[in-house]
């Protein structure tokens, strides 16, 4: 098992507390996306199986789509 010390990354908090949170739900199985710079995407998947992956991709989408009804609120109400 790779150890890595990250408390200096911007996102060590937030990983703190994600990696808590699944702690205490027990969770068993976790999928970990991130963009690379090169404007690939790393991701990654423990347990997932197609179906987990489907409603995963539909979350993320969800919020995707919620992000762009914010960012452009007073549009949609004005077309």
């Amino acid at each position: 098992m790779a150890s890595c010390l990250m408390s200096d990354a911007p996102y060590a908090p937030w990983l703190s507390d994600v990696l808590a949170m699944l702690e205490e739900n027990k969770i068993d199985r976790i999928c970990v996306a991130a963009p690379l710079p090169g404007g690939e995407v790393f991701t990654g998947y423990y347990h997932m199986d197609m179906m987990d992956k489907a409603v995963v991709a539909t979350n993320i989408q969800a919020d995707a789509t919620l992000d762009a009804v914010c960012a452009n609120g007073r549009r949609i109400q004005e077309a």
